[in-house]
């Protein structure tokens, strides 16, 4: 599911449009998640103390993916909004300190336990394992107060996609931090990113296709109106040299 919308935007230089490169950011680095979780889980118990390395080492980088994918998505919903001025400054530094809290936390955690510690062949919670909960709780209430704030300038079926795209990444969150052996949180953004392009993405393209075509129309009547007094103006000098003969 992740793998089509990269396919699509990657297609036909889609990418070079930059609310695209953010959701590719989101896409890329679900992948990652998705790539760490697999390796986590294949490591069978009980393992040996090098395989306790690895096993830390993919939960590290489970979480770092994590945080970009975040990040990724505030850029996405900053740029589709197209929010500007200070609030654009205020909401992006508030989650990037935010994703960069977890990625320092995630990575110092594989040496210090303080997040998660390999324990008997499996991974335990550590004691601030609840930062790494409150992390994308925090950002997603970010996400919900942006499209509510931004709510006149988006259709109403928008409105609904967004909240579709912050509440399923969000209970599958919760769904995983009650049940650990349970893993949906990339399940659950993998749907949101095919249903977003497919609601959103698509009907933006075409929104974007319609604003080239305007103005490549404008450009036309520019050149236009800029070529006419020429034309005139030599016509009339010709009129007068020929009045003269």
């Amino acid at each position: 599911m992740t793998m089509i919308p990269i396919a699509y935007l990657a297609s036909n230089e889609r990418w070079r449009h930059r609310s695209n490169q953010f959701f590719l950011g989101i896409a890329a680095s679900n992948i990652v998640m998705i790539a760490c979780d697999m390796l986590y889980w294949m490591l069978l118990s009980p393992v040996t103390p090098a395989q306790s390395i690895f096993l830390l080492l993919f939960s590290a980088f489970y979480y770092v993916s994590g945080a970009f994918v975040l990040f990724f998505s505030a850029q996405y919903l900053i740029a589709y909004i197209k929010l500007e001025g200070r609030l654009r400054q205020r909401y992006l530094l508030a989650v990037a300190v935010m994703c960069g809290v977890q990625i320092l936390l995630a990575l110092a955690s594989a040496f210090t336990g303080s997040i998660f510690y390999a324990a008997d062949g499996r991974l335990r919670r550590g004691p601030l394992f609840i930062v790494l909960l409150a992390v994308p709780l925090l950002c997603y209430i970010f996400f919900a107060a942006l499209v509510y704030v931004s709510r006149r300038n988006l259709r109403r079926g928008d409105v609904l996609f967004f909240l579709l795209y912050i509440l399923v990444p969000l209970g599958a969150g919760a769904t995983q931090a009650v049940f650990n052996s349970v893993t949906v949180i990339n399940t659950g953004v993998s749907f949101v990113l095919l249903f977003t392009l497919v609601n959103i993405q698509f009907e933006q393209e075409m929104a974007i296709k319609e604003q080239e075509k305007e103005l490549a129309n404008q450009r036309i009547d520019i050149m236009l109106s800029q070529i006419q007094p020429h034309f005139l103006y030599n016509s009339l000098s010709v009129i007068y040299n020929l009045c003269e003969t």
